[in-house]
């Protein structure tokens, strides 16, 4: 039986899309890189159908934080 996904809206896709998961895998105490889990089959039928491959393993990205505002060096105290 082949899975058809039909029309999807935009946010459809993402909805489904952030339903993806992915385990921390931790080597000796210390994370060592993410897996990613087998998606469903409506997720592998997206993909497929964009074209894009599914990574296994992703590497560990640093957690960074932006802002559009300088931040001073010292902060006032109250």
């Amino acid at each position: 039986m082949e899975l058809t996904l039909g029309a999807l809206t935009v946010q459809e896709g993402l909805d489904r899309l952030a339903s993806l998961c992915v385990i921390e895998v931790v080597i000796g105490g210390r994370p060592s890189y993410n897996q990613g889990q087998t998606p469903r089959d409506d997720l592998r039928r997206l993909f497929e159908t964009a074209d894009v491959a599914i990574p296994v393993a992703l590497p560990l990205a640093p957690a960074r934080a932006a802002t559009r505002q300088t931040l001073p060096q010292r902060r006032k105290a109250k």
